[in-house]
């Protein structure tokens, strides 16, 4: 187990991470961290407290959620030694926000999100057991910085791979759309077959080879080839019959929305005629 505040030793000033922000990822990090031999420290709310811990070690690594970063990085300048002969690399996990937040503290900065999912803390903990993990991690900042990095994450067990500052805010779009709004598509299929009379579990428990048939199929043959169902048919009849059921329906709108990019899909891999798009793109946005 990773030390917190209260369990400090000497530091090893050839092997030591911080870690600010005590939560899920954090946590879990430090942990797996540990576990390979690397002397860690897990520093909560009063980090500050320990200014020198955090200012003497290699890396430091800010785990905190996204709206609490620039905070953090006003502390650590606040309190920034005037003299410090060991300038540690300083990076944070966030998804969303590039390394440019972290400026004020110099040069020797970066972002590195690990591109996984952490609901709570035992899941955290389970994922991050070992090395096993197989976590893609995308990093951004100077070259250097990253290629020190690249050595660090991956001793961990991470695959290590590279994402454009100034396009880390579409990145995590693209992470948002996978993950997130993955949970969101399942929520719906189960508020619709519960309307529809259906227990969720069992529903659940009838989804599930298909899911995986379907994710299956976009690593083999990737995501447009893949689609399948009335649009990919052209059946015009059934996406006709699905929004007169749907009429007055909180999710119409929904149900549309995900139609109309399905029949983009469909374009692309010329599923379709041209009279068949006309035809399917004047039912979603006209049906009578």
């Amino acid at each position: 187990m990773a030390k917190n505040q209260k369990q400090r030793r000497p530091l090893d000033r050839l092997q030591n991470v911080v870690f600010i922000g005590s939560g899920k990822l954090g946590q879990s990090l430090a942990n797996l961290a540990e576990a390979q031999g690397i002397n860690t420290y897990v520093l909560g709310r009063n980090y500050i407290d320990f200014a020198t811990t955090v200012y003497q070690s290699n890396l430091v690594l800010i785990t905190t959620p996204d709206d609490e970063i620039s905070s953090v990085v006003d502390e650590l300048v606040k309190h920034a030694p005037k003299r410090n002969a060991l300038k540690p690399i300083i990076v944070h996990c966030s998804g969303s926000l590039s390394s440019q937040v972290l400026s004020p503290l110099g040069d020797r900065v970066a972002s590195c999100h690990p591109l996984n999912t952490f609901p709570n803390q035992a899941a955290a903990e389970q994922l991050l057991s070992s090395t096993d993990h197989g976590t893609t991690l995308f990093a951004e900042g100077p070259d250097a910085i990253i290629d020190q990095l690249e050595s660090f994450f991956t001793h961990l067990g991470f695959v290590f791979r590279r994402v454009d500052s100034e396009q880390k805010l579409l990145y995590h779009v693209a992470c948002v759309s996978a993950c997130n709004f993955l949970s969101v598509l399942m929520h719906t299929s189960l508020d619709f077959a519960e309307q529809a009379g259906l227990q969720r579990n069992e529903f659940w428990s009838a989804l599930t080879p298909i899911i995986q048939s379907t994710l299956d199929n976009i690593g083999e043959y990737g995501s447009v080839a893949s689609l399948s169902g009335p649009i990919a048919r052209g059946d015009l009849n059934t996406v006709k019959q699905h929004l007169e059921t749907l009429e007055g329906h909180p999710d119409l709108e929904f149900y549309r929305l995900m139609s109309e990019k399905a029949l983009e899909m469909s374009a692309i891999a010329n599923h379709l005629d041209e009279a068949q798009v006309e035809q399917l793109i004047k039912q979603l946005n006209d049906p009578n």
